[in-house]
């Protein structure tokens, strides 16, 4: 598996060159090494959003990590195991990956990851982490629309 660590908050998705935004984790889709006889499952994260996460009372950097392993594996074993990201078959590939990885790891939430598009700073959409007890919120990054 690929785990790609990074600070940025959009990445290449697939090999189509697509992009997309990163909040905190994404699927990358997986397919087969040179040779045919592995499947490798690429997967993004951004240590520093698990960072202000975990400082704001979510799920640690490692819980970020852990989710992020055990999707990739999860979505490498659905059908034959390749799946590019972005696609229908892709999105639907990840979505049983994510609900299958959600079920194994209760721990884990994603329910204090928000956007707000354009709302409080006219012209951003703003990803931030609300800590459901607390009420507490910190921004992520900010992308101009």
């Amino acid at each position: 598996m690929d785990l790609i660590a990074t600070s940025s908050n959009e990445v290449d998705i697939n090999d189509n060159g697509e992009t997309g935004i990163l909040v905190v984790g994404a699927y990358g889709g997986s397919k087969r090494s040179e040779d045919g006889k592995t499947t490798i499952g690429k997967q993004y994260v951004n240590p520093d959003q698990a960072e202000k996460i975990e400082q704001n009372g979510g799920n640690t950097a490692g819980q970020f990590v852990k989710h992020e392993i055990m999707e990739s594996y999860n979505a490498m074993n659905i059908g034959k195991g390749t799946h590019t990201a972005k696609t229908t078959e892709g999105n639907k590939t990840y979505f049983k990956a994510h609900k299958k990885t959600m079920r194994l790891d209760p721990k884990y939430s994603d329910k204090g990851l928000k956007k707000d598009l354009g709302i409080s700073v006219p012209g951003y959409n703003i990803y931030f982490h609300k800590n459901e007890s607390t009420g507490s919120a910190i921004e992520l990054f900010r992308i101009q629309q």
